[in-house]
């Protein structure tokens, strides 16, 4: 069984990728790989960077989420895979081990309906589905709901949710301002996530 960590980003997202990457700091257990969306407009410094460092696959087009999940299927052998936005920053990696040694053959959701598309991902289900193309953030926001949280997870006889409690609506969370915009934070003693996007107004 092939397992690693699957990173998506995209060609604006150096500062929040490169955070999430030093939020590693020296774990090496698994292999990182990094899909960067747009690679056309991404800075060039960047992307020798992190093809020197890292398992970097790109794609010409901004294909978000789903975009990644075709690179995976297509340019990886992995079985199983951590899919991880950009916008997260780890705070303690005992929940990847977790995933990847205890629940083998599972898939895992970090929060409830693998929403923010983080959790661990199986190739065999997904060789059942047709992944869908998303080429705009509303696509994305989308497919999160219909072809995540219905297609994928209904076609998964079982799918650990690791803390339920992780999600939009929790009263811990907060908004902070940064890379230029408002973010919705959540966070618990695994990682943090600084959201974008969570409501009508931010979502267009």
């Amino acid at each position: 069984m092939k397992q690693g960590i699957v990173i998506v980003t995209w060609s604006g997202g150096m500062d929040s990728c490169n955070l999430l990457l030093h939020s590693f700091y020296s774990y090496h257990k698994y292999p990182i790989y990094i899909i960067l969306n747009d690679v056309r407009n991404a800075p060039t410094s960047w992307v020798i960077e992190l093809r020197k460092n890292y398992n970097l696959f790109v794609t010409t087009d901004d294909s978000f989420e789903c975009g990644a999940l075709h690179a995976v299927m297509e340019m990886t052998d992995l079985d199983e895979f951590l899919l991880i936005q950009d916008t997260f920053e780890i705070k303690n990696t005992f929940f990847i081990d977790q995933m990847f040694e205890e629940y083998v053959g599972q898939s895992v959701s970090f929060g409830p309906n693998l929403f923010h598309y983080f959790g661990k991902f199986r190739r065999e289900t997904l060789n059942k589905l047709k992944i869908p193309i998303t080429t705009t953030k509303y696509d994305a926001i989308q497919a999160e709901k219909e072809f995540i949280g219905k297609e994928y997870l209904g076609a998964e006889e079982d799918t650990l949710v690791l803390f339920p409690d992780f999600h939009d609506a929790n009263k811990n969370n907060v908004i902070e301002q940064r890379w230029g915009r408002a973010n919705l934070v959540l966070e618990n003693d695994y990682v943090i996530k600084r959201k974008g996007t969570w409501d009508t107004v931010s979502q267009l």
